[in-house]
């Protein structure tokens, strides 16, 4: 390349791995900013207060989203990105408590569900906070977008995500299930 178009090198390297970054992140990865107290303690919106800054977001994790075949292998205790029931323009962060056929009980109203075939039954680790599956039902597997694969952000959280056993408080055990499934059929 003649030395006047030297620049050019650099610049047509970006054009070219663009396309290639745009499709990799839509595909397999992408990240995400948590916003709001529905996933705490797990997925934290507090501030950090061993930062000085005031940059909005010390306040919020950034995770690791891994979208191939999220919809299928979305499975009880995973955390999940799904379009909202309610308003199709927001993305939603909720911990899968139920994948087809269990039976929770949910808490709101003290009725015993039933997830059906091809949904999921989704709450946030903070229920006092969330607006979740208690609100707007079981979750369509189609809506799901992404699995939590990790903290990227604050750096001393940054790794796999802390299990959280306060979401099996929900699902009933096997042996309730047969009896309740008695009661009612």
């Amino acid at each position: 390349m003649p030395p006047k178009l030297a620049f050019l090198k650099p610049v047509s390297n970006v054009l070219l791995s663009l396309p290639i970054a745009i499709f990799l992140t839509n595909t397999f990865y992408s990240p995400a900013w948590v916003t709001g107290p529905s996933m705490s303690p797990t997925l934290s919106t507090r501030a950090d207060t061993s930062s000085p800054s005031s940059d909005k977001r010390t306040q919020r994790d950034l995770v690791l989203l891994s979208h191939f075949n999220a919809h299928n292998e979305a499975s009880r205790g995973e955390i999940i990105s799904f379009i909202s029931p309610l308003d199709p323009e927001r993305v939603l962060v909720k911990r899968v408590v139920g994948v087809e056929g269990d039976l929770l009980l949910e808490g709101r109203r003290g009725r015993v569900v039933e997830v059906p075939k091809g949904y999921v039954w989704v709450e946030g680790d903070g229920r006092r906070w969330s607006r979740d599956s208690r609100e707007f039902g079981p979750v369509s597997r189609g809506l799901i977008t992404g699995r939590v694969a990790g903290i990227l952000y604050p750096f001393n959280r940054m790794g796999k995500v802390e299990e959280y056993e306060g979401w099996r408080r929900n699902l009933v055990s096997r042996v309730e299930e047969r009896r309740l499934r008695m009661r009612f059929e």
